[in-house]
């Protein structure tokens, strides 16, 4: 059965909502644009970060009309209101409200390639044949609206009844063309939802079951994403208190009107692109790399060559049900947001994949062993990872490889093998106490939107074997003040391995790094001289933050980021400059230089060099990556660097930059 990801509908912002995302298993959230045309804001305008950062995805809605404009309302004599003719959809300009969209996207800070979802709900709810019966104009209209937003560089979808999902309506050709992707409402008159008040869990809603009709299969198309299934006015979701119990309902503000969602993958703004990717270089053979991608059903598999060329993606023997004991129906597939992977030597490779249960499946591959079995999980029954828990594995020697992953509880736990991939993983378990914030007594758990950066790795100048560094994003996720500079701080925990002692963590706060963002997170890197180097965003999205780190030192030093501002970047539409920020960070070090790369929210790929003693200007170019999901890089000789991602669509894309004899680096052709 696949797996689908929990989701809630409602009305106005809430900065209780990051409270509900540490605690509940609810996954994304919609996000409105627009409750109508006129609109110019919503109470979620400026709030994209502070979901995302917190761990929400989000789906967003824009609502041009409202049902009495849509289909018309009789006169009421009694009340002195006149009749309103409907049929607003057919005298609008679709062209003109889809510019009205995108602007509104554009200053909410959706990104490039972001999908934006048209409500059209009930308008065409007649079932087969109510296109041609809608007022004249429906269909220009839709039409309209989908070119305007496609040619401003977003994709597109639909907020619609189920019943409109027929050949008829909107999956009339003209519709299709625009490749465009579905939220159906599938609401009868009973609740469907099973939603736990005490430990805010939403039990996972199969696909099967998304249809209200015995028969029904509109749910199994491609291009169908996310359903709403249950539409309550009866208090359905009641705020926690303080302490984090449930208030009652029956209290001011204690309670919310709710739709619960579910969709098919963990980010319906990328809905093609959810896939997770991570690339396994060796340190004494970086000219040979295997690349691994985690969809819910499938990890695929492809290698690059010494000469750059790098195969299709294609299929393994690896299955989610293949772990002991099996999942439960709706959580038996891979939490596509994350997976890990590394070479413990120049021919094995080693793989982690996150399950949609939060077990930990491992695999690996040598010249004996292509995938061979391993059915018991990584983790402990008792230690599951928490929803989309960020991956990373670290092989310090051949015989030591470690995984760090996020629990239930949000705390940093690491897990590692000492005699190679038979060993029991269970028993090898480190839970890292999470530090307290700067000026607070609260605990700066790993926040949702944080990666793992995890060191030493291929990309690190020096390999030291000796230590391991993880870095992460910390959140006080209390109520309040969770939005406080402080609650965002980069965290920073150690080991050193000794002979003969165990090693034991340490963990602080990295000083001067608060009011970071956790959404683009943290790249870290280690130079030949052994200089930890440290980069992340501040929230406001409008300038990166600098650290190093030097071998004998204990004190982080702060210090300007790469030189100048973003290159200035145009809308294609119009020719306007365009604001821009970095959606993911990663970082590579040559002998004497360190490479910063990244996708900034318009899309182009941008990168900075730093020579030892500054950075370069900022270079930007588009090449084709999605905003929404990470890069990975790999040296490839002594001054190319490939780096590999996805497109919209979920195409696998490469692209190399060659590091300069000067300073800065080159975008190859492609």
């Amino acid at each position: 059965m696949p797996t689908t990801y929990p989701g809630l509908d409602i009305m106005l912002w809430d900065a209780r909502l990051s409270w509900l995302w540490r605690r509940s298993n609810l996954r994304f959230i919609g996000f409105y644009l627009a409750h109508d045309r006129g609109d110019d804001s919503t109470s979620w305008s400026t709030r994209l970060w502070d979901l995302r950062d917190p761990g929400w995805t989000v789906l967003p809605i824009w609502v041009p009309f409202n049902s009495t404009q849509i289909d018309g309302a009789p006169a009421d004599p009694k009340k002195g209101k006149p009749a309103v003719p409907g049929g607003a959809f057919g005298t609008a300009d679709g062209g003109e409200d889809g510019l009205a969209a995108v602007g509104l996207a554009r200053r909410a800070g959706l990104e490039a390639g972001a999908t934006l979802y048209l409500d059209i709900e009930g308008h065409l709810s007649g079932g087969p044949g109510a296109w041609a019966k809608a007022s004249t104009g429906t269909a220009e209209y839709i039409l309209s609206w989908l070119l305007a937003v496609s040619l401003a560089g977003y994709r597109t979808g639909f907020y619609c009844y189920r019943a409109e999902l027929d050949p008829r309506t909107l999956l009339d050709p003209r519709v299709l063309s625009f490749r465009p992707v579905f939220y159906a409402v599938s609401v009868p008159g009973s609740d469907r939802s099973t939603w736990n008040n005490n430990t805010f869990e939403l039990a996972p809603y199969p696909l099967p079951s998304w249809g209200v009709g015995a028969n029904e299969r509109w749910q199994y198309a491609d291009n169908v994403i996310a359903v709403q299934y249950a539409q309550l006015r009866d208090p359905a979701l009641t705020w926690p208190d303080a302490n984090g119990r449930p208030q009652d309902h029956r209290l001011p503000r204690s309670h919310r009107d709710v739709d619960w969602d579910e969709a098919k993958v963990f980010d319906p703004m990328h809905p093609k692109a959810a896939i997770a990717l991570a690339v396994a270089q060796h340190r004494t053979a970086p000219d040979r790399v295997r690349l691994f991608a985690a969809t819910t059903e499938h990890l695929l598999t492809a290698v690059r060559d010494k000469a750059g060329r790098t195969g299709p993606l294609g299929a393994t023997p690896v299955l989610p049900r293949d772990t002991v004991p099996a999942p439960p129906p709706g959580a038996d597939g891979f939490d596509a947001t994350s997976i890990a992977a590394d070479s413990t030597d120049a021919r094995s490779q080693h793989v982690f994949l996150l399950g949609a249960d939060g077990r930990i499946h491992i695999r690996w591959i040598t010249p004996r062993q292509p995938f061979p079995p391993h059915p018991q999980p990584v983790n402990p029954a008792r230690n599951p990872a928490r929803k989309g828990s960020p991956l990373a594995a670290t092989s310090r020697t051949p015989l030591a490889l470690d995984l760090v992953y996020v629990d239930r509880e949000h705390r940093l736990v690491r897990q590692f093998s000492q005699a190679g991939p038979a060993v029991d993983w269970t028993n090898n378990v480190q839970s890292v106490p999470p530090p307290t914030r700067a000026g607070g007594r609260d605990a700066l758990l790993v926040a949702g939107g944080s990666n793992l950066a995890s060191l030493p790795t291929p990309n690190d100048a020096v390999h030291d074997a000796g230590r391991l560094d993880v870095f992460h994003i910390g959140h006080d996720y209390s109520l309040p003040p969770w939005n406080d500079p402080r609650a965002w701080q980069v965290v920073h925990t150690r080991w050193i391995f000794a002979r003969g002692r165990p090693a034991t963590p340490a963990t602080a706060l990295v000083p001067g790094l608060d009011g970071v963002a956790a959404a683009s997170g943290v790249a870290a890197v280690r130079t030949a001289d052994r200089t930890l180097h440290l980069i992340v965003q501040d929230r406001t999205r409008t300038r990166l933050r600098y650290a190093t780190l030097k071998r004998a030192a204990t004190d982080w030093e702060g210090a300007r980021g790469p030189a100048g501002e973003l290159p200035p970047l145009h809308r294609p539409e119009r020719g306007d400059p365009v604001a821009a920020w970095w959606m993911n960070l990663q970082m590579l070090a040559a002998v004497n230089r360190v490479l910063l790369v990244g996708v900034l929210a318009t899309g182009h790929l941008a990168w900075s060099v730093y020579d030892g003693t500054a950075w370069s200007t900022i270079a930007a170019k588009h090449a084709g990556f999605t905003p929404g999901r990470p890069l990975c890089l790999a040296r490839r000789g002594a001054k190319a660097v490939d780096i590999f991602g996805f497109g919209e669509d979920g195409q696998l894309l490469q692209r190399t930059l060659t590091l300069l004899d000067k300073a800065g680096a080159a975008l190859a052709p492609f």
